[in-house]
C-alpha cells in the first residue's frame, strides 16, 4: 500500500472521530474497499448490484464531507484524479496512493487536476498538514 493511503489510515486508527475531516477520510476508506472488492468480487448481477450501490454511498458521502485540512483536499482531488481515469490499472494505482502523471490525460481538466493533486501531496509530504490556511 502506498504511503499516503497507509498514512491515511494510521491516522484515522491514531486520532480516532476528533480529526477534522474524520468522516472524509472514513468515506475514502469505505470507497476504496468497495471499490477493491467490487473488482475481487463474482462477476454476477447481484455483486455488482451491492458493489455499485456500497460505491456510491461511499462517493457521496466523500463528496459531502466538509473538507478542513490539506491533506481532505488531497483526498477530494485524489477522487477527481480517479473519475477522470481510462484504464482499470490507472484507478487501481490512484486509489492505492499513487500518481498518474498528468501527461497520461487527454482533458486540459483533467491535466490540471492531476497537478494539483500532485502539488497538494507535496504539501502533505512537507507537514503543510492542518486545517486549511493555517501553515
Amino acid at each position: 500500500m502506498s504511503g499516503f493511503i497507509a498514512d491515511t489510515i494510521l491516522m484515522l486508527r491514531q486520532s480516532g472521530p476528533e480529526h477534522q475531516d474524520a468522516a472524509l477520510h472514513q468515506a475514502w476508506a469505505d470507497y476504496v474497499a468497495a471499490c477493491h472488492a467490487y473488482g475481487a468480487g463474482d462477476d454476477t448481477p447481484e455483486n455488482e448490484e451491492v458493489f455499485t450501490a456500497a460505491i456510491n454511498e461511499a462517493e457521496e458521502r466523500l463528496l459531502a464531507a466538509p473538507v478542513s485540512t490539506i491533506e481532505g483536499i488531497a483526498l477530494r482531488l485524489r477522487w477527481h484524479v480517479g473519475d477522470e481515469v481510462k484504464t482499470e490499472t490507472q484507478a487501481v494505482a490512484v486509489r492505492n496512493g499513487e500518481l498518474i502523471p498528468p501527461e497520461e490525460f487527454d482533458d486540459p481538466r483533467a491535466q490540471s487536476i492531476a497537478r494539483l493533486l500532485r502539488d497538494v501531496e507535496r504539501m502533505v509530504a512537507a507537514g503543510m498538514i492542518g486545517a486549511a490556511g493555517n501553515h
